[in-house]
């Protein structure tokens, strides 16, 4: 999945675990009865918190996600109109986020975090590499997401990772990994998954492919 996204000068990056401890499904399918008494019933899990159905959307392999949320297919073609979300989401303890582009805060699980004022030339890249650890010891029926990721420090509308996810929705009770990105128009969109096993080596890597001035990140 390709994100093309208009950054402000200042960007922050960061790297850090998002824990959320309720069952998880296959993506598009409602989260579990653990979820927070808040959470509406339909709801589903993603490394944002927990989303309307209709506000998370899957991107093919050569699509780009234009600046105002519209998917550009690896055809030509380009959507008619941007998306919309019309719902709120909640964070992973069930408080309410109204619709609206800023993503939730997850300040609380950063492991590492980093800024840069950029002003006269374009951010570099983002690169992480680590292995898929074993599975959790014990299964409760939690989900976990590990990821590096970028955000728009400036107004923080928009983050994008690369998310190694496990019981994520995908493959059951499973490793698998796949590109995410929060929130354009209050929506989120995340790559096609792919499984992936125990003892694996990741590389997850966000990239400016731009001039400078312009970010455009992928």
């Amino acid at each position: 999945m390709k994100r093309h996204l208009a950054m402000p000068p200042i960007i922050l990056a960061t790297s850090f675990i998002s824990v959320i401890a309720t069952p998880s499904a296959r993506a598009q399918k409602p989260a579990g009865p653990h979820r927070p008494a808040a959470v509406p019933e339909g709801y589903v899990i993603t490394p944002f918190g927990y989303f309307h159905p209709s506000c998370v959307r899957e991107v093919a392999s050569g699509d780009m996600v234009l600046a105002d949320g519209r998917v550009q297919h690896a055809d030509g073609s380009v959507e008619a109109e941007s998306p919309v979300c019309g719902y709120p989401h909640y964070t992973v303890w069930g408080r309410i986020v109204a619709a609206e582009t800023k993503p939730p805060t997850i300040s609380h699980s950063w492991i590492a975090s980093g800024n840069a004022i950029n002003t006269t030339s374009s951010f570099g890249e983002l690169t992480a590499s680590w292995t898929v650890p074993p599975a959790p010891t014990s299964d409760d029926g939690q989900t976990i997401f590990l990821f590096p990721g970028m955000e728009d420090y400036a107004t923080d509308t928009t983050i994008i990772q690369p998310v190694l996810g496990w019981n994520a929705g995908f493959f059951g009770t499973n490793w698998s990994i796949a590109s995410w990105n929060c929130c354009p128009s209050g929506t989120t969109h995340y790559s096609t998954p792919v499984q992936v096993n125990s003892g694996d080596i990741i590389l997850g890597t966000i990239k400016s492919a731009c001039s400078a001035g312009d970010e455009i990140l992928f």
